[in-house]
This record gives C-alpha cells, sequence and structure tokens, in this order.
C-alpha cells in the first residue's frame, strides 16, 4: 500500500511540475517591458573619429534587454553640425519633447552645453568631457549635484599634459589648437589659459580652428615651438593627415589630448590611453541602466579615471629630430621604433667596450656595487686589527711639592 501511495505522490508531483513549466514562458512572454525612448545629440556628422553612436546603443541594448525594452527613434538622433547654436538648439529640442525619456550628449560641445544648462526636465547623460575642471563642470559629492545630470569624468586634464609635454620638449611658446566654438562656449578658457601661461612661464597662443588645416597652419605665430592639440573631431581624415604634416614640416613637436589613437595617426605624444571610448561605452550603458532603474541622476558618482600612459611616435620624433630622454623612454610605449644600422667594422673588444659604456642599467649597477663595497668595509672595520695611541704629560712644581 505505501508503495503505490508513494508512486501516486510521485507521479503528481511530476504532473504538477510540468504543467507549470509549460505554463511559465507564456507568462513570461506576455509580461510587456516598460518602453523607454531615449535620443541622442551629437556635436556634427562623423568626421576624423569614428562615430560612437552604434556602440553606445549596443551596450545599452545588452544591459537593459531584460528590464526595459530600449528605443533609439531615428528622428531623435541629431546633430548641430558643428556649431555652438545648432547643437544646444538639438540638447532643448530633445528635452522638450514629451516622445523622449532620457538624453545622451554624444560630443564636446553638447556635454559642456548640458552640463552648463541649469534646468534639466528630464535626464541627461553627458560622457563626452575634455576636461572637467578646465570646464567648470558641477561637482558635489563626487556626483554632479545637478538634477538629471550624470557625466563622466575620466581625468583628462590639459594642466596634466602640458606638465607631461614640458618634460620632454623644454618649449617656451605653445599653439593649442581647438574647435572654433569651444572658445565660445568655454569663455574663460582663454583666461584659465593665461594663469597656466604665468605659472609655467610660457606663452600659450589659442589658433582656432574649424574645417581648414591650411587656415590653422598659416595663424600659427612665427615663434612657436610646439603644438597641443584638443580633439578636433570635426576635420576631416584628410584635412587632419594635412595638419600633421605641415607640423611635421616645421619641426614642430605635438601632444594630444585626445589619446593613442592621434599618436598613432602622426601626433609626436600623448598620455591619454588608447580606445577609451570603449570603455566610456560601457559606463554609459551602466548609468543610463541605473537611472532606468529610478536612481537620481545627481547623485551618481563622475569619477571614471582611464589611467595614464605616455605614448611616442618615434617615426615623427625623427622626422622632426626629437629623441626622447632616458627618463621617458623607460615609462613610454614606443611606437614606430626601429633600430638604426651602422655600417662599420668593430673588433670584439671596441664592441664589448661601447656596449658597456652605452648601457646605463650596467652603469647603476656599477654604481650599487661600489656603494655595497663600502658598506662591506665598515661592516669589516670591527674584525680588523686596531691600533690605540694614548700619551698623557705631567708637570711637578717643585716648590708645591715641597711644601706638599
Amino acid at each position: 500500500m505505501n508503495s503505490r501511495m508513494n508512486s501516486w505522490l510521485i507521479a503528481l508531483i511530476t504532473t504538477i511540475l510540468f504543467t507549470v513549466s509549460m505554463w511559465i514562458p507564456p507568462a513570461q512572454a506576455a509580461r510587456k517591458l516598460p518602453v523607454v525612448r531615449i535620443g541622442i545629440v551629437r556635436d556634427g556628422p562623423p568626421g576624423r573619429l569614428p562615430d560612437v553612436t552604434p556602440l553606445v546603443k549596443k551596450e545599452i541594448l545588452e544591459l537593459t534587454s531584460r528590464e526595459f525594452d530600449v528605443r533609439f527613434p531615428a528622428a531623435k538622433s541629431i546633430d548641430g553640425n558643428w556649431e555652438e547654436v545648432k547643437t544646444e538648439r538639438s540638447v532643448d529640442k530633445l528635452l522638450a519633447d514629451p516622445a523622449v525619456d532620457l538624453v545622451i550628449t554624444l560630443g564636446y560641445l553638447a556635454t559642456n552645453y548640458a552640463c552648463h544648462r541649469g534646468n534639466l526636465p528630464k535626464p541627461v547623460v553627458a560622457p563626452i568631457v575634455a576636461d572637467a575642471k578646465l570646464q567648470n563642470l558641477p561637482l558635489k559629492n563626487g556626483a554632479s549635484g545637478v538634477k538629471n545630470l550624470s557625466y563622466i569624468d575620466s581625468f583628462v586634464s590639459f594642466e596634466r599634459d602640458i606638465r607631461f609635454f614640458r618634460e620632454m620638449v623644454p618649449f617656451r611658446s605653445l599653439v593649442v589648437l581647438t574647435h572654433m566654438d569651444a572658445l565660445e562656449s568655454i569663455p574663460w578658457l582663454e583666461k584659465k589659459f593665461r594663469r597656466l601661461a604665468h605659472e609655467y612661464t610660457i606663452d600659450i597662443n589659442i589658433v582656432p580652428i574649424e574645417f581648414s588645416a591650411d587656415e590653422a597652419l598659416a595663424a600659427f605665430p612665427s615663434d612657436t615651438d610646439a603644438v597641443y592639440l584638443f580633439p578636433l573631431a570635426q576635420l576631416s581624415p584628410g584635412e587632419f593627415r594635412k595638419l600633421l604634416y605641415g607640423l611635421i614640416l616645421r619641426r614642430l613637436p605635438s601632444f594630444s589630448l585626445l589619446g593613442g589613437e592621434d599618436v598613432e595617426a602622426g601626433v609626436l605624444a600623448s598620455v591619454a590611453p588608447k580606445d577609451q571610448f570603449l570603455r566610456i561605452t560601457r559606463r554609459i550603458a551602466l548609468n543610463v541602466q541605473r537611472i532606468l532603474l529610478g536612481e537620481e541622476a545627481s547623485n551618481l558618482k563622475v569619477a571614471f579615471p582611464l589611467g595614464e600612459k605616455l605614448t611616442i611616435n618615434m617615426a615623427t620624433g625623427r622626422a622632426i629630430g626629437f629623441y626622447p630622454s632616458w627618463s621617458s623612454l623607460t615609462e613610454a610605449e614606443l611606437l614606430n621604433e626601429q633600430v638604426e644600422r651602422v655600417e662599420r667594422r668593430l673588433s670584439l673588444q671596441s664592441a664589448v667596450r661601447k656596449a658597456i659604456a652605452a648601457n646605463l642599467d650596467l652603469a647603476a649597477e656599477n654604481r650599487n656595487v661600489a656603494a655595497g663595497e663600502q658598506v662591506v668595509k665598515q661592516a669589516r672595520s670591527v674584525l680588523l686589527p686596531r691600533v690605540d695611541l694614548d700619551a698623557r704629560g705631567e708637570i711637578i712644581d717643585d716648590d708645591r711639592a715641597e711644601i706638599s
């Protein structure tokens, strides 16, 4: 009887589990996910830099697919044609559009405007920051502190770059190449440049550039001896190559805020890591997800350090007659490094002698060995024979001696 009862219970449980398993999927399919419509503002159509918009969309969709029905309406993805006024109007248009739930600014001009606009009626994720300190972006307790605003600070710093650049090249007159509208959108930029120029005892000349490399090169002061490049995303690939070719012809060392991609293209150096936008896209998706799940954008931490990595294009260095110092070589990633061949005969003895003389590591080790020998001598000194000398003299006064 018990065995029959157990068999019946097992059969009943199996039937129930099978029925439940057949019922759950339709129930899940019937559950509708909340629809979220995201608008995107870019500064302009893709120029020399790759368009990260598809990657941003892909990351957001993959991260939120189980929680939200995220959509990117084609009509809600607009740009400002590389003009400050049009970019600002594009941001305002999406913020006022009831068919848009969240806005992402994929451009330096759009991000700067959103961060300083003040009144944001809906959440805005503003990830493309050139230099948060230079742009005076709002900061409170590690977050933006502004309702509906979340930006991303990767700690790119113009002042940090100048410090690295001057350690490589002792320049006195620096040209800063930046987008023409950046000067208008950041009115205090020139004032901060003047402060840095005074602090580092250098001359800083801002040369705005729109779409023509030749016009920018023609505006360089005659005493220019170094060039710093802001992103210049509006330039076409051809104009950017023309710009770099012009800098090389003038034998001017260059430094980029953007990073390793520019160094690969021909800029002399940069400390921003390569492919930084790939990492930022994941952070964008995470911030969007957290906002959609109910977190206030103003409370999301803005810090997203990407680190520093000095990268030097040795081909550009050879073309302009620059060779980095040993200290730079020890910490830098070198691109297009070549070993120069010297057509001359050397005896084995002379080759060894030259190799030892040129090897700084051996020279450093020789100093360590010499210092170690002195320490050994001091340690052994207590074991060696010692000679102690002691002298004493006495004078006896005859009269005092007689009295005593």
